[in-house]
C-alpha cells in the first residue's frame, strides 16, 4: 500500500510540474508572439516613415532649396545654396553667425538658410580632381586653399608655377571672376558635383561620419542599420528618377 501511495504522490508532482511547466511555457510563448508583432509594427512604421522621408529628400533635391556647408570642427568654411539646380554662394559676412550657430545649435541651420535640408560635409568627405581655369586640380591642393587666407593668390602661385605663366596674369583672370570667399565656395561645389556622380556618395559619408544632415529625421538616423545592398538599389531609383 505505501509503495502505490508513494507511486501516487510522484505522479501526482509530475503532474503538477507538467502543468506548471505548460503554464510557463504558454506565457512565454504568448509573450513572444506580442514582443514579434511589436517589432514588426515598430519594423514596419520606421520603414514606412524612412520611406516617406526619403520621397521627401527625393522632392526636395529636384523642386526645393537645399544647402550645402564644408565644416572643420566647429567652423563653416564656406558652403552654397541650391535652389532649383541654381547654386548661390554664402557670402563671407554669414560664415561668423553659421559657424556660431553650428557649433552651438546646427538643427537651426535649415530655418538660418531656408533650406529645406542642410548638408554639413568634413573635408575628409572628398577626394576628387576639379577642373579650375582649364586645370585640373589635385585635392591634395584643393584642401590647402580651403583653410588658405589667401586662396586667390596661392591658386595663382601654383597654376603659375605648374604652367610657367606669369602668376599675376592668372591672379588677374582670377579675381575678375572671384573674391577669395566665393573661390572657395565655387571650389567646395565643385567637389559636390563631382562626387555626387557616384549615387553612393551621400550615403558612405554619412555612415563614415563625414556628413551631418539637419533636421536629422527618422531616414538618417536609421541608415547607419541599412544594408548596403538596399542603398545601391534606393539611389539608383532615386538617379534614374532625377534624370528623366
Amino acid at each position: 500500500m505505501v509503495p502505490l501511495a508513494s507511486t501516487l504522490v510522484s505522479l501526482l508532482v509530475i503532474l503538477v510540474v507538467l502543468f506548471l511547466v505548460f503554464k510557463i511555457v504558454h506565457v512565454v510563448l504568448k509573450a513572444v508572439v506580442i514582443v514579434g508583432l511589436l517589432l514588426l509594427v515598430i519594423i514596419g512604421l520606421v520603414g514606412f516613415l524612412s520611406y516617406s522621408n526619403g520621397v521627401t529628400l527625393q522632392n526636395s533635391f529636384v523642386n526645393g532649396t537645399n544647402s550645402f556647408l564644408l565644416v572643420n570642427k566647429d567652423y563653416v568654411i564656406t558652403g552654397f545654396t541650391l535652389m532649383n539646380s541654381e547654386p548661390k554662394f554664402i557670402r563671407n559676412n554669414q560664415l561668423w553667425d553659421l559657424s556660431q550657430n553650428y557649433s552651438k545649435d546646427p538643427n537651426n541651420l535649415p530655418k538660418i538658410l531656408n533650406s529645406s535640408y542642410v548638408f554639413a560635409f568634413k573635408m575628409s568627405a572628398f577626394n576628387s580632381s576639379i577642373t579650375v581655369d582649364n586645370f585640373e586640380l589635385p585635392y591634395s591642393e584643393v584642401k590647402k586653399l580651403f583653410v588658405s587666407n589667401t586662396p586667390i593668390k596661392d591658386l595663382s602661385n601654383y597654376i603659375a608655377d605648374k604652367k610657367d605663366i606669369d602668376s599675376k596674369f592668372v591672379m588677374a583672370k582670377l579675381n575678375s571672376s572671384f573674391n577669395d570667399s566665393t573661390l572657395k565656395a565655387y571650389l567646395f561645389s565643385e567637389e559636390v558635383d563631382s562626387s555626387a556622380k557616384n549615387p553612393m556618395f551621400f550615403f558612405n559619408a554619412y555612415k563614415k561620419g563625414d556628413l551631418e544632415v539637419y533636421p536629422k529625421t527618422i531616414l538618417f538616423r536609421v541608415l547607419n542599420y541599412v544594408p548596403e545592398s538596399f542603398l545601391k538599389s534606393l539611389t539608383s531609383k532615386v538617379a534614374d528618377k532625377l534624370e528623366r
